[in-house]
């Protein structure tokens, strides 16, 4: 408290030396009394940010902290597999997390059965040049053979190009067929793949998972699809709500801890992978006097809040408190709804009572 009281000492300091040409000084604006507390006026509560507010029966229950990490929500991935067996010449792909777009060059392949469609594209492009229509079996040939270009993985342009130079391609490129995230690169330059082996595997980001562990202790409190809130410590201004969309059925390996889910939506993609996060879930909610966390005062000798009284006074008043969590403080005895209790610079309140009147504001009061 020594920082306090140093901290509300220099403001009185700074306020009766620079406002004293306009306006009376601190003494002469402060009115105390032993019976009514404190008053303080406009500019005094300005300068100490005290603010107030009103007591009422609300919501509250008990909660729960969660500590867990993003990862990628498995539903959303997909694999991009080659379509024809051979060999990946030239990898575009460089590292995971980097973003690939639908239509961007993903590999280069060198697959004997691609240049042998593509000779058979080509000769019966040739015949049907010659003979024109009145052959069907050429058509029918030609047909075929396109197909089959467009099944190993040739883009229509590709093909309209190969019509043109009538050249055959050895390593034949490669385009993605979606948009997103490189979740796991499943092969490299050199290796030979089958038709239906996967090249890459690309996430969405859109949506992502969060992952959290619950001890033994806990683990009665956590119900599938149980509100929860959600936030990024890297990035505090993201947080939220969701639902618990899936509960470990076993332990992990070797623990006790039990695995919790939470799907969340990332629309703009800022939040990645692998950062920290928290997961908050309220529990037994019932209706009670409630004020904000930041309104009670706790110490050995126990709670108490500062009130404004319909005089303009500020009063210290003991409190019977019952469940808390992050943001309120469930009242047992002590206020009732319509009451002004000082929600910001409470302990300046102390601090300045104490300078003034030389006594701790609890002395006397029945704990």
């Amino acid at each position: 408290m020594t920082n306090r009281y140093l901290l509300i000492a220099l403001m009185g300091l700074l306020v009766s030396c620079g406002a004293k040409e306009h306006a009376p000084s601190m003494q002469d604006q402060m009115a105390m009394s032993e019976n009514k507390g404190l008053k303080l006026n406009a500019l005094q509560m300005q300068l100490a940010n005290i603010k107030t507010d009103t007591v009422r029966m609300d919501s509250i229950g008990t909660e729960k902290l969660f500590v867990g990490k993003t990862v990628i929500n498995e539903n959303t991935t997909q694999v991009v597999s080659s379509k024809v067996a051979g060999r990946i010449e030239k990898m575009y792909l460089k590292s995971t997390g980097d973003f690939v777009r639908k239509g961007d060059l993903l590999y280069e392949i060198y697959s004997e059965e691609l240049i042998s469609v593509q000779k058979e594209y080509l000769l019966a492009q040739e015949k049907k040049q010659k003979l024109g229509n009145y052959r069907n079996d050429y058509v029918d040939l030609l047909e075929t053979a396109k197909n089959k270009l467009l099944l190993y993985g040739m883009t229509p342009g590709q093909i309209a190009l190969l019509n043109e130079n009538t050249v055959v391609s050895d390593r034949v490129k490669v385009y993605s067929p979606v948009s997103g995230y490189i979740h796991k690169l499943k092969t490299e330059e050199g290796d030979y793949v089958m038709s239906g082996s996967p090249v890459v595997e690309l996430a969405d980001y859109s949506t992502l998972w969060i992952e959290a562990q619950v001890y033994p202790d806990d683990i009665q409190y956590v119900r599938g699809n149980s509100p929860v809130m959600y936030s990024i410590n890297a990035l505090p201004e993201i947080y939220g709500k969701g639902t618990i969309s899936f509960i470990s059925p076993e332990m992990e390996k070797n623990s006790t801890i039990m695995l919790i889910r939470v799907e969340i939506r990332n629309p703009q993609g800022k939040i990645k992978p692998g950062l920290m996060a928290e997961i908050k879930m309220t529990y037994d909610m019932k209706k009670a006097v409630v004020v904000p966390s930041n309104a009670v005062i706790t110490d050995s000798r126990g709670s108490s809040v500062w009130i404004l009284d319909s005089t303009g006074y500020f009063n210290i008043r003991m409190v019977a408190t019952g469940i808390k969590n992050s943001r309120s403080v469930e009242i047992i005895s002590g206020l009732k709804p319509g009451e002004q209790v000082v929600t910001s610079g409470v302990y300046l309140l102390n601090s300045e009572y104490i300078l003034k009147k030389g006594l701790d504001p609890m002395s006397g009061m029945n704990m």
